[in-house]
């Protein structure tokens, strides 16, 4: 851990986190928010309530420094280990951008694929959908082709039933003469 430095009004620190194998910058009195990756910060006031805001503190503490070590360099003087800290940091802010920037071009484009893909299933669904009103429209079809056969058939059927009927009769009347 590096002692600590002051930054408008503010202590600042910075510490490695081994867990995640990077540097890690604190404020005093900041507390990164877990799922905000440190882009959100929390600051407890003295009455102990905590108050959201966006995380530029650090950001803009980090470029400042890094100007600072910059300066020192130019002028060729000695770099201390704080000095070198700064510009491990600074590398690794740029570095996150840089991902973060690549990230989102990768989310990106992997959502114009699946646009891409959702529309050729649309279409896929569509032209089923097509396809499957041809196919009702032909069992429609069918089905009044049917029902017409049906009402052919049993005209038909009835006027056979006549006939037998009047032959029936006409042979009980000649039967009866």
């Amino acid at each position: 851990m590096l002692n600590s430095m002051k930054y408008n009004g503010y202590i600042a620190r910075i510490e490695c986190d081994e867990e995640v194998r990077i540097f890690v910058g604190h404020l005093a009195g900041i507390r990164d928010s877990a799922d905000s990756v440190g882009m959100i910060s929390r600051i407890e006031n003295h009455h102990g309530e905590n108050h959201m805001l966006e995380n530029d503190l650090f950001e803009q503490w980090l470029a400042d420094e890094a100007a600072r070590v910059l300066a020192k360099l130019k002028n060729n003087e000695p770099l201390t280990q704080d000095d070198k800290l700064i510009i491990v940091l600074k590398g690794q802010m740029n570095h996150f951008h840089h991902l973060d920037v690549e990230l989102r071009q990768e989310i990106l484009t992997l959502r114009q694929d699946m646009d891409r893909r959702f529309e050729e299933v649309n279409k896929r669904f569509d032209d089923a959908n097509k396809r499957f009103d041809a196919i009702a429209g032909e069992i429609k079809q069918i089905n009044e082709e049917i029902k017409r056969m049906y009402q052919a058939i049993n005209g038909q059927t009835w006027k056979m039933i006549g006939a037998v009927g009047v032959i029936v009769l006409l042979g009980k009347v000649i039967e009866n003469f």
